[in-house]
């Protein structure tokens, strides 16, 4: 069966990589010195011959190819049996000499145990016994995507953080469709509360809308009369006070409405009602000051306009009343909306994994759905208003489970992202003071006078800070991607910036005390941030997992920034005042350098934007 032998295949890699993920350094990303790397490539090939049984050793507990499909089946159960013993017992040695492999293993034991390897895997050879071919062939294929998740996982170092992306995203993409289906069921429930007062208060409306009507059509028909100036500004004030009492009856409707839907229409009606009376009003002292008529009917057509405004707003809450009261219309509409749930609930309880978070609270959404639409179809209208404020009862548990799993997620998140930068920072760090160390041993010394071991000494530490480039290259784009600091991107621009200058004058050769004071500035900077960084953990670490309000804030807040703001002011000053001795040492060399000199004109630009950027950020 091909299914099964690719079972086979993948399984030895998996354990392979579980081994040799473990002991190699810079598993995560580490920038491990070369030296160190070397030092444990006996080690990693130890361990991961002995988690394969060996190069060129048969697998043990695997039978002949000719054996029955159900015992073979049953060995590589036994073999993901051993990987996981081995993931656990690995991940017990790593756990305080390499945390971040350790919990990468613990990660990898969990995906494993969470979609049940090894007991489908069970239920495969019983399948084979049982000879249900089609069934084991399709399990199996789900076996393999699962193990091959699992490899991933472990041979992937950027597999952790851009899993805890996606999970983010997906939460919130789910967080976002529950607050609609919110939304659309607080709307169901304000019209079903409608009911025959929707009907009562359509009425009430349909005759103030009724009087606006005839009044726009007396106010065309004086703008079309011509006659005595003071009698048509008689019949105007007339008009306008006509208007004004629409306005205070439409004022008093809006107070009489219960849904802020309906009160906001009639009182925006209103609002139109007195623009035009006060329009009318203009109008009527222009005719009574003898005014020409153009200026006049410049009044009264905009009071017309509003007039018929207002008329429309009226007409149209009318409908939404009148519809509203329909107990069919009203009973398709929440159908629509239990349907949307039953599909995202669907979509949130996947047949083989666990169901999301906030899945149980909403299928119980989708079930008091159905049963307030069952009940408004039969015209019970207390009952499908109590079955709606279940529903809605429900979808608030479903979103408060999903903003409690996006605070998880998003501090897991946090967490994964500062160690990718805390170790590639240390990684920078090691080399830029190895380079720094062997450039200040050569700086006396003419490049002429050098021996060959001082040469190679110097190629060595060109090679190093040039994959510490290529580190920090990394690490900006982490923190560009992650995106919630704007600061400390800027500042490993600038540091990226001072390497690269560094790197060009190593080339040259030149080991001299300005490219020392370019290094040194460099690890200053990798310093302070590694200090904010362990400050950040640490505090992360502290914080009370139970904090009741951090719950409730979760998600309904901008997501928090990866270092606080005190540590990028701390930063900032720093840079300054590293800046800063770097222009006075400059002013003090014998020889004025130009170029020296606009790099750092520029550096100051480039900080001063950076304060403003950050003290707009506070206000």
């Amino acid at each position: 069966m091909s299914a099964c032998r690719q079972v086979a295949r993948i399984l030895p890699l998996v354990v392979a990589a579980g081994a040799l993920f473990s002991f190699a350094p810079g598993a995560l990303g580490q920038a491990a010195p070369d030296a160190a790397a070397r030092g444990s490539s006996g080690a990693t090939a130890q361990a991961a011959a002995a988690s394969t049984g060996g190069a060129g050793a048969t697998p043990e507990g695997v039978p002949a190819r000719n054996a029955p499909l159900s015992e073979r089946q049953t060995a590589i159960r036994e073999r993901v049996e051993r990987f996981e013993a081995r993931m656990q017992q690995l991940a017990a040695l790593l756990a305080e000499s390499e945390p971040q492999q350790a919990e990468r293993l613990r990660d990898a034991l969990e995906r494993t145990r969470a979609q049940r390897v090894t007991s489908r895997l069970e239920q495969l050879s019983a399948a084979l016994r049982e000879a249900r071919f089609s069934e084991a062939e399709r399990d199996q294929a789900g076996v393999i995507r699962d193990l091959e998740s699992i490899l991933e996982l472990l041979a992937n170092p950027a597999n952790r953080m851009e899993e805890r992306r996606r999970e983010r995203e997906r939460l919130e993409a789910r967080r976002r469709a529950v607050r609609q289906l919110f939304d659309e069921q607080n709307e169901h429930r304000l019209a079903a509360q409608m009911g025959q007062e929707a009907l009562q208060q359509a009425a009430e409306l349909g005759e103030l809308a009724e009087r606006l009507r005839e009044l726009a059509a007396r106010q065309e028909e004086l703008r079309n009369q011509v006659s005595d100036p003071r009698e048509l500004a008689q019949r105007q004030a007339d008009l306008q006070q006509r208007a004004a009492q629409a306005a205070a009856a439409l004022a008093a409707a809006a107070q009489a409405q219960e849904q802020d839907a309906a009160r906001s229409a009639t009182a925006s009606a209103e609002q139109d009602v007195r623009a035009a009376a006060e329009a009318m009003q203009r109008a009527a002292e222009k005719y009574q000051a003898g005014r020409p008529i153009a200026e006049v009917q410049a009044e009264q057509r905009p009071a017309e306009a509003d007039l018929h405004r207002a008329v429309r707003r009226l007409e149209e809450q009318q409908r939404r009343l009148r519809d509203s009261a329909d107990p069919q219309r009203a009973a398709e509409a929440q159908r629509g909306t239990q349907r949307r749930a039953q599909d995202l609930h669907r979509e949130m309880t996947p047949t083989e994994e666990r169901a999301e978070p906030g899945a149980a609270p909403l299928g119980r959404a989708g079930e008091n759905m159905q049963r307030a639409a069952d009940r408004m179809g039969e015209g019970q209208s207390k009952e499908a208003e109590g079955a709606q404020q279940e529903a809605l009862a429900d979808l608030q548990e479903t979103l408060d489970e999903l903003e409690e799993a996006l605070r998880q997620v998003r501090q897991e998140e946090q967490e994964e992202t500062l160690s990718a930068i805390e170790s590639r920072l240390r990684g920078i760090l090691a080399r830029e003071e190895s380079v720094l160390e062997a450039l200040a041993a050569l700086g006396p010394v003419g490049a002429r006078e050098w021996t060959r071991a001082e040469e190679l000494r110097l190629a060595d530490a060109g090679a190093s800070h040039a994959k510490a480039v290529e580190e920090a290259e990394t690490v900006l784009r982490i923190l560009t991607e992650e995106g919630t600091t704007v600061i400390i991107p800027e500042l490993i621009d600038d540091a990226l910036s001072d390497m690269r200058e560094a790197a060009v004058r190593i080339a040259k050769p030149d080991t001299g005390e300005a490219v020392q004071a370019i290094l040194a500035d460099v690890i200053s900077l990798l310093k302070e941030m590694l200090g904010a960084i362990e400050r950040k953990r640490d505090e992360n670490q502290a914080q009370p997992q139970g904090d009741d309000q951090q719950q409730q804030d979760a998600g309904a807040r901008p997501a928090q920034p990866l270092l606080p703001r005190s540590a990028e002011l701390r930063m900032l000053r720093s840079s300054q005042v590293r800046l800063r001795d770097r222009t006075a040492a400059l002013a003090d060399a014998p020889a004025a350098n130009d170029a020296e000199f606009a790099r750092l004109a520029e550096r100051q630009r480039a900080l001063a934007e950076l304060t403003r950027r950050m003290h707009e950020r506070a206000e």
